[in-house]
């Protein structure tokens, strides 16, 4: 094979070198003097869509024993695997496969689920400023919801590799006990990708979920998968301002002027698909996940209000305690308290007056935020969302135990 290759094609590393005019041969870099020959092109895609495939089932992934020395869950990789996802977050990630084994790997102690324009920004920015936190480079990760779905994203190493730079700041921040000369690792980072609750609209895609007629598994179940004792929080709006606020906020990245008679409009429209979607038959839950009645792009997504539909995945797989739910108009009125609780919940360590005050100080605006302006809603267009979310809050009552819901 090697005869196939002119002088000046085997000096050139990774060089795509035809072999005939139906045929791609792949060189890899020269190795011990000689060029190596891999599986021809139509084999590496055939092996690249296995492995996509393969990695979407997060179900299948095998999770190590994390280190009892570290408060966030954490181990040491022995063999890695190269990863070069260049999506959204991860294209500015550093690859991690010229660094020396064992590697210290780690994975989010707590996650921000959702849901938007809930007071998500404000909570992380806030969050952030309490030493046990390190922060990632990022706020907003979306590989569960979202970059996994894209080819040579799918891998978990991808997820990893994001929290490589977080994780050697836990490893250079120990705690020395010196009556027992150990150490300790409290630092813990998290996830704040705020759509993680409600973005399961790729969940007929998902192995696990074949001939299911609603999902069987949502991101819930993932996230329970990679870290069972992950601390989920949730923080939720009263849904008629929380749908408005996204309109508007929307109109930012999706480039349109926020117009109250297009928005009563889309709100009518996204109601009847909602309903028509029950008429045929189908759950609430298939509904809500439906992509086709609204995603990630859509200018209005009422469906992200029906929050005791989402919540109950979640307490479906996880444990009370280990969920967290903030009432955003309370939080706005209450930050220190509910930054307090947060804190607790967290199981992070006290702090003093200064560091609250420190904590307590303005935080910078969400992009949408500054730059998102419209109008009041049409008070015929609240009447319309008030009448249709009442159902919904009652639900959401009874499932949290509580009537400020309603």
């Amino acid at each position: 094979m090697s005869k196939l290759l002119d002088k000046t094609q085997k000096s050139l590393p990774k060089q795509i070198v035809p072999e005939s005019q139906k045929q791609i041969i792949i060189i890899d870099e020269k190795k011990n003097g000689k060029s190596q020959v891999k599986q021809p092109l139509k084999d590496i895609k055939r092996i690249r869509s296995y492995a996509y495939h393969r990695d979407l089932d997060l179900l299948k992934w095998k999770r190590p024993s994390f280190l009892q020395a570290y408060k966030n869950p954490c181990w040491l990789e022995t063999k890695h695997t190269k990863t070069t996802c260049r999506h959204g977050a991860f294209y500015h990630v550093k690859f991690t496969e010229d660094l020396k084994p064992p590697i210290l790997r780690c994975l989010p102690y707590f996650y921000m689920v959702g849901q938007p324009r809930s007071g998500l920004t404000n909570i992380y920015e806030r969050l952030i400023r309490h030493p046990d936190i390190i922060a990632p480079h990022m706020k907003d990760i979306f590989w569960i919801q979202r970059h996994r779905f894209q080819l040579r994203c799918s891998s978990v190493n991808t997820y990893l590799d994001f929290f490589h730079e977080t994780s050697e700041h836990i490893r250079m921040n120990a705690t020395i006990d010196i009556k027992t000369n150990t150490s300790y690792y409290n630092k813990v980072t998290g996830d704040c990708s705020g759509d993680i609750m409600w973005d399961n609209t790729r969940w007929q895609d998902l192995p696990g979920n074949e001939n299911c007629t609603e999902p069987c598994l949502t991101n819930a179940d993932y996230i329970k998968h990679l870290n069972p004792s992950a601390k989920i929080i949730v923080a939720l709006r009263d849904p008629i301002d929380r749908v408005y606020s996204d309109y508007l906020a929307q109109s930012v990245w999706l480039k349109y002027d926020p117009d109250n008679e297009m928005f009563n409009k889309l709100v009518i429209e996204q109601i009847f698909q909602l309903n028509k979607c029950l008429i045929n038959n189908h759950t609430i839950r298939y509904c809500v996940y439906n992509r086709d009645i609204y995603h990630s792009d859509s200018q209005v997504r009422i469906g992200i209000g029906l929050y005791a539909i989402h919540l109950e995945d979640w307490y479906r797989v996880f444990p009370r305690k280990q969920i967290h739910v903030i009432q955003f108009e309370d939080f706005i009125t209450k930050t220190e308290n509910e930054m307090s609780r947060i804190f607790k919940f967290l199981n992070l360590q006290k702090i003093d007056s200064s560091e609250m005050k420190y904590i307590m100080e303005p935080v910078f605006k969400n992009a949408r935020t500054r730059f998102a302006e419209g109008p009041d809603m049409w008070i015929e267009t609240r009447k319309i969302l008030s009448k249709f979310y009442e159902p919904y809050n009652i639900l959401l009552s009874k499932l949290l135990h509580d009537k400020k819901y309603l």
